[in-house]
């Protein structure tokens, strides 16, 4: 039928305030076709405006009533209005449409693997080159399918062929990511884990012939050396910061190779050498300055304005320096390549020079929107962007990522945008579409619906809102159709626990297919034993609370009632765990708890074997990364130190013994 002309329930709302006596004059039709559907009446609205002649061909099949989906399909078909209380039709349980709720995306796959593997199992006629997956932000879930659906030789996991597509080329390797990330060497900060992040890539790691072990030695030695960023105290005042040397790579440096030329020894001229820089660990530390002095020289070349072609050489030198060609199978290095020669052969009659920002958002643009090819429907399971023309018939398709604001996804034009403000039917609008596109997702599946979302939180389990379209087609079940007890949309709901080995994973429906986390669930249940002997109580329990606890005190009580189980834990077994580790990128401008007892036992334990630690000596070792810092310890000194040693010595003079059995 004509379905162009149809209006979704908000616009009819809104039309009956404005002119209730024209209310019958407004069809409704089926309430998801007039809500999803307006890309479609644009479509149709325009092709009847050409003057040009048209031939109609009606060619099409009435969906049938067998399941849900097909249901859902025959009302949108026939455009059922909204069914009164006593008309909405009586429907049994099926596994045609599917909503499942996890914790994380990671969950959302992990799930999916178990449920494309009990469809298998239920269908010996179903293939996996029948099932589709799609996605509306491909990039995010790429590195999660890869790791549920990637085949391990190790792994009790069943495996299912499948096949990645849509993934650009700078999200597709860190490689791509990691060349962009060279390119900001100019404003970098040399961050701890910025540098070390670049040894990740493989290419990159090979290129220097560091190793794991030697990665392991290098990350040992700059977490001993206290490094957190910053080239030198010059460095840092570019930043607009004071000119200290502490906690940066020239501190690094001095302690690094100051213990390969003296070893473990006292402080030397202002250096703290640090110990283990011999023999072949002096190697590693050679190369991996190598790459450093490399860093720091193109983060100098990086700075100066050059013109297109003088761009496609320099960055063509830096990838020869840094990355190794023989091991790019896929030829990302030379997809680089090939977008340096693109940006010399658009902008080879400027003259100007371009700085090197311009140059990398360009280049950013460029690999960002260049994808794969040759992967769509290449074998197995297809995993692909929700984008249009991949809505075809499958037996079964499935949606992951159906969180709220994630789908439909959101409008961002730009200022100088002047469509938004003259709008015409046609025009393009990512929510318009985004309506469409699921709109055919529904009317394209065959056989099974399988939709997911993040509707729970991973730290509270919190309730998430699903998207908007997803709430949409659950209301719209329960107001058209009834089932035998719960509602029809809670029906087919699946709340998943948070962890793949959870004992409900495999003791009710659906249940798991992975026979590794199976096994850790088995190790976590309780080992059955006979009845325990009597115990005598007065032997295990606690020693009685010491004084100083008898006395509640405001803030006593304020721990207590903030974290109980920590309170206890922290006051009567005497355990203190710490929760999160500082960030390493972060300098340290006061002491905790830990630093300080550590500095006040250092100080003290070298004051008492005759040699009392000086300020310089902290510094040096990165513990003090300014003048204030030098300042505090010496406080430290003079208010802890001294009036200790007062008291020993009079307890010296005292004690008939000399006070040498304390």
């Amino acid at each position: 039928q004509y379905w162009a002309d149809l209006v979704s329930q908000k616009t009819l709302a809104r039309k009956r305030l404005a002119q209730p006596e024209a209310t019958e004059l407004w069809e409704t039709g089926n309430s998801l076709l007039a809500s999803w559907g307006r890309q479609g009446q644009a479509l149709q609205d325009l092709l009847l405006m050409q003057e040009t002649p048209a031939t109609e061909e009606d060619a099409f099949s009435a969906p049938g009533t067998a399941s849900l989906l097909q249901h859902l399909q025959r009302d949108i078909f026939t455009l059922r209005p909204m069914a009164e209380p006593g008309e909405r039709i009586v429907i049994g349980a099926d596994e045609s449409l599917q909503v499942h709720v996890c914790h994380s995306p990671q969950r959302e796959c992990q799930v999916l693997h178990d449920r494309l593997l009990a469809m298998l199992d239920a269908d010996s006629a179903l293939r996996p080159e029948d099932m589709l997956v799609m996605v509306p932000e491909i990039s995010l879930y790429a590195p999660y399918i890869e790791a549920v659906f990637e085949q391990d030789a190790d792994s009790d996991r069943p495996f299912i062929p499948w096949n990645l597509s849509d993934i650009s080329l700078r999200d597709e390797h860190p490689l791509v990511r990691v060349f962009l990330q060279l390119l900001d060497l100019p404003h970098s900060r040399f961050s701890h884990t910025e540098i070390l992040s670049c040894l990740d890539v493989p290419e990159l790691a090979a290129r220097f012939a560091l190793d794991g072990e030697a990665l392991a030695q290098i990350r040992e030695w700059l977490n001993e050396a206290r490094l957190r960023w910053g080239l030198s105290a010059v460095h840092k005042r570019q930043f607009g910061l004071p000119g200290t040397e502490e906690n940066t790579w020239a501190q690094v440096e001095r302690r690094l190779f100051g213990g390969y030329a003296l070893g473990e020894g006292e402080l030397f001229e202002g250096i703290a050498p640090i110990a283990g820089v011999d023999g072949t660990r002096g190697e590693i530390l050679g190369r991996f300055w190598r790459l450093l002095s490399c860093l720091t020289d193109y983060a100098e070349r990086l700075r100066s304005p050059r013109r297109a072609g003088e761009w496609q050489d320099c960055l063509g030198r830096l990838l020869d320096d840094f990355l190794v060609q023989s091991e790019d199978e896929e030829g990302r290095v030379q997809k680089i390549r090939d977008a340096l020669a693109d940006l010399a052969g658009q902008t080879g009659s400027l003259d100007e020079a371009l700085p090197i920002a311009l140059v990398r958002y360009w280049l950013e643009q460029q690999l960002g929107t260049h994808t794969r090819h040759g992967r769509y429907f290449s074998g197995g399971v297809t995993f692909c962007g929700m984008r249009p023309m991949r809505s075809l018939p499958f037996r079964v398709i499935c949606v992951l990522g159906l969180h709220d604001r994630a789908f439909p996804r959101r409008e961002q034009p730009v200022e100088f945008d002047r469509m938004r403000e003259q709008w015409r039917p046609g025009d393009p609008r990512k929510g318009t579409e985004d309506r469409y596109l699921f709109l055919e997702t529904l009317l394209c599946a065959r056989q099974v619906l399988y939709l997911s979302y993040v509707g729970r939180d991973i730290r509270n389990n919190g309730e998430r809102q699903p998207s908007v379209l997803l709430r949409e087609l659950l209301d719209y079940i329960d107001q058209q159709y009834v089932t035998a007890g719960d509602r029809p949309s809670a029906r087919l709901t699946y709340v998943h626990p948070l962890q793949p080995f959870s004992p409900r994973n495999y003791r009710d429906e659906p249940r798991s297919y992975d026979g590794d986390w199976c096994a850790v669930a088995q190790a976590l249940q309780p080992p059955t034993r006979p009845e325990p002997a009597e115990v005598d109580w007065n032997r295990t329990r606690l020693s009685d609370l010491p004084d100083p606890l008898r006395t509640v005190g405001l803030l006593q009580l304020l721990r207590f009632v903030r974290h109980p189980v920590r309170f206890f834990v922290n006051t009567r077994l005497q355990i203190y765990l710490r929760e999160e580790a500082p960030g390493e990128d972060d300098e340290a401008f006061g002491l905790d708890a830990l630093q300080s007892f550590s500095l006040r036992r250092r100080l003290l334990d070298d004051y008492l074997k005759g040699r009392p630690t000086p300020a310089l000596q902290l510094s040096a070792e990165g513990l003090l990364p300014h003048g204030a810092f030098a300042a505090l310890a010496l406080q430290q000194e003079s208010q802890i130190v001294q009036p200790l040693t007062r008291r020993l010595d009079a307890f010296r003079e005292s004690s008939p013994e000399g006070g040498y059995g304390l």
